[in-house]
């Protein structure tokens, strides 16, 4: 079993792509604790071919996931779900495929992060970047067993507000100041054709600004939360389910109201925009 597994998901993008596997190598110290795991969709030969080539000489594990086109960008829950599925490491790093990391040895800076939290593994860490909000985790880094317990990596196409809401909520994220990644400001076609889409607001069926999803990321909460006071929750007991749906019914506004204030998000207006 590998300690790390790194999520990409990439479309037509193997310059940019190629870079993001380089600078991963050659900052990467152990590299036999890692594995990447590529999503690509079935169509996209090219980025296949590019892979297939590419992990014949590289030194770490490279495992290609291959899932149908369907909504693109609104099926991100899905495709980190299936990849997820095709990983074999403790920890599950999500990362962008124009992405560069920056920091030599960065994994050793990691496994020291890790080795200071609580052995329970339901935590969000997340390094430092060059983008403006300085304290939104790009890359997320999550345990297999947060996955486990949960069922998903996550249940929106905003992977990065939904787990710092739940970790937020939880008390349990971390930022990495003394990791560094690059996030490319480029503005492709895959850019136009997917996040574009969805910063614009135009396509939110599985946005965090979504009254059903909201109430599935609090009930990831619960779940997370219940299993850190030592009870062996998860997504298969229905009685728990029923009870969380409660929970969230009437705290509402109260989980709403912490989130704004800590991560200045959320107005109750929003929801009904989706």
């Amino acid at each position: 079993m590998k300690k790390f597994s790194i999520l990409i998901p990439t479309r037509k993008r193997t310059i940019l792509l190629k870079e993001t596997l380089l600078t991963i190598e050659n900052q990467t110290k152990n590299k036999n604790l890692f594995e990447i795991i590529i999503g690509i969709d079935t169509d996209d030969q090219e980025t296949k071919k590019f892979i297939d080539d590419y992990k014949k000489n590289s030194q770490i594990d490279i495992i290609i996931t291959l899932m149908e086109r369907g909504k693109g960008y609104q099926d991100q829950p899905l495709r980190l779900k299936k990849m997820v599925l095709s990983s074999n490491g403790e920890y599950l790093i999500h990362f962008a495929d124009d992405m560069k990391l920056l920091t030599p040895s960065w994994d050793s800076v990691l496994e020291q992060k890790i080795d200071s939290l609580p052995p329970d593994k339901l935590f969000l860490l997340f390094p430092s970047h060059n983008q403006v909000n300085t304290n939104w985790p790009l890359v997320q880094i999550i345990s297999k067993r947060w996955f486990n317990l949960t069922g998903k990596f996550c249940n929106c196409i905003e992977t990065d507000t939904e787990l710092l809401i739940i970790s937020t909520l939880l008390k349990r994220n971390h930022k990495m100041n003394n990791i560094n990644i690059y996030h490319s400001k480029e503005i492709d076609q895959t850019f136009s054709e997917g996040r574009k889409i969805m910063l614009s607001g135009k396509n939110n069926t599985n946005s965090v600004l979504s009254i059903k999803k909201f109430f599935l990321i609090l009930m990831d909460f619960q779940i997370l939360k219940e299993n850190l006071n030592n009870k062996n929750i998860s997504t298969n007991n229905n009685f728990k389910k029923l009870k969380f749906y409660f929970i969230n019914f009437f705290c509402f506004f109260y989980y709403l109201n912490i989130i704004k204030k800590k991560l200045k998000i959320y107005r109750i207006q929003d929801f009904f925009k989706t």
